[in-house]
């Protein structure tokens, strides 16, 4: 059974900008968005916990026919709320796993849209059952990134945000998570937009005293040119700090280099705490370049 679990967070950036290409208002308005679509949403391999996620109109009718609350009636159910219950298989009269449900209304929820989320035990037999149960019932399993296409879609995120959860999901350091959170809540987007403002203001300036001169509604030549000079400097600052921001989220390649026998390959396991590369007293034992990754003071090099 196909689950985006098992494609990679890159990938699934790349699928979300391959359909986001496509016009935003058509496709807000197509079909696929009247779908509910279904998904594991934990790492695959077994663990001590997984997450299937239902987003879409009919979540919670759907999740209704998988999921039995133990002690709530379903019109008790609040959201936001955790409630124990069982993942039933109506078809065959069994219980599949003990779980816990919570649903979010629209349109306070990942996708502005219904969601709903199922926590039980994560082995990967259990999750990939709530899935078929979940598509017998009308969901449709979701696309690479669709859960995040249709926040962007719905207006939850915009491109920026949506590549910020990619580099979170993927972040190496403690540093380059918080840099990736911080885009994610809007940081780099709100100072692209102030940028946009600022130059459709002086453009406006700008056009409105070549159209009307006599007016006196355009801007002196000199203050324009104050203005673009500053415009362009924050564009610069702006541009030089994504050479940092890349070296932060894919960090640096060094090379060890120098004359034989003068301790590269000392130096090599010394700064990877093992003996990975052989340590000799003839010229030569080296042969080939070894490769390896570190982290030093939160920053990460190869």
């Amino acid at each position: 059974m196909l689950s985006t679990r098992n494609l990679r967070p890159r990938a699934l950036f790349t699928n979300l900008i391959g359909l986001t290409k496509m016009n935003r208002g058509e496709m807000t308005a197509g079909p696929m968005l009247e779908d509910t679509i279904i998904a594991i949403s934990t790492p695959s391999g077994s663990g001590g916990l997984g997450v299937v996620r239902l987003s879409g109109p009919r979540a919670l009718s759907i999740a209704r026919r998988i999921f039995k609350p133990r002690r709530l009636r379903w019109k008790d159910l609040q959201p936001q709320v955790f409630v124990l219950g069982d993942i039933y298989d109506g078809g065959k009269k069994a219980f599949i796993d003990e779980a816990f449900f919570v649903h979010f209304a629209a349109p306070r929820s990942y996708t502005k849209e219904n969601v709903v989320e199922i926590s039980c035990h994560g082995s990967p037999v259990v999750l990939d059952e709530i899935v078929r149960l979940g598509t017998r019932a009308g969901a449709r399993i979701a696309h690479p990134g669709e859960f995040t296409l249709r926040a962007y879609l719905q207006g939850r995120l915009d491109l920026v945000q949506a590549e910020a959860v990619n580099d979170l999901i993927e972040a190496t350091s403690l540093t380059q998570a918080k840099i990736s959170l911080g885009q994610l809540r809007g940081g780099l987007s709100k100072h692209i937009g102030i940028l946009r403002a600022e130059i459709v203001e002086l453009m406006t300036l700008v056009e409105s005293g070549i159209e009307f001169p006599e007016e006196g509604l355009g801007i002196e030549v000199a203050e324009s040119e104050k203005r673009l000079e500053a415009l362009l400097w924050t564009v610069r600052q702006l541009v030089s700090s994504y050479e940092a921001g890349k070296a932060m989220t894919e960090g640096l390649d060094l090379a060890i280099v120098g004359r034989a026998n003068v301790g590269k390959s000392t130096l090599f396991n010394a700064l990877l705490e093992q003996e990975r590369a052989i340590v000799s007293p003839y010229p030569g034992t080296t042969r080939d370049y070894l490769r390896e990754m570190i982290k030093i003071d939160d920053a990460r090099f190869t």
